[in-house]
C-alpha cells in the first residue's frame, strides 16, 4: 500500500474547494442582464435615447410609441458594471443610470417612458419606482 500523504491530500482539498468558490461566483457575477426602455409617451411622440457605458456607446435612437430598445450584458468582475442614459421628448428629458451594478440587482430592468413621468420596473419582484421629467 502507498503511504497516504496528508500536506498533498490538504492541499487537494483546499483546491477543489476554492474552485467550487470560483464556480459559484462566476455564476452570480456572470448573470446576463436585461434592460429595456419603452416609449409610452403618447401616439406620435417620439423619445429619444442615448445610452452607455464606460466602454460601450450604444448610440442614439429614436423611438416611436410603442417600441423600445433593449440591450443585454453581463456585469463585470469588480461589480461595477454601470449604464447610464439620456432621454429626451418634446416636454420633457432625464438622465438616470438605467443599470448600476452597486444599486440595482435587478435581471430584467424595464424604462417605461410616459408623459406624466419615466417609470423603473424590476419585473422580478414588480418594484416599481417613478422619475420626474426634467423641463
Amino acid at each position: 500500500m502507498i503511504p497516504f500523504n496528508n500536506s498533498k491530500h490538504g492541499m487537494m482539498v483546499s483546491l477543489i474547494l476554492i474552485l467550487m468558490w470560483l464556480s459559484e461566483f462566476s455564476s452570480i457575477v456572470d448573470a446576463k442582464r436585461h434592460v429595456r426602455i419603452i416609449n409610452e409617451l403618447d401616439e406620435g411622440l417620439t423619445l429619444t435615447v442615448h445610452c452607455q457605458s464606460k466602454d460601450d456607446d450604444l448610440g442614439v435612437h429614436q423611438l416611436a410609441y410603442n417600441t423600445s430598445f433593449d440591450w443585454g450584458f453581463n456585469d463585470n468582475w469588480w461589480g461595477t458594471t454601470l449604464f447610464y442614459c439620456h432621454i429626451e421628448w418634446l416636454h420633457g428629458k432625464k438622465d438616470f443610470d438605467a443599470y448600476n451594478a452597486r444599486k440595482q440587482q435587478c435581471v430584467e430592468c424595464w424604462w417605461t417612458a410616459k408623459t406624466d413621468a419615466l417609470y423603473y420596473l424590476v419585473y422580478e419582484t414588480g418594484q416599481t419606482t417613478t422619475y420626474e421629467w426634467q423641463r
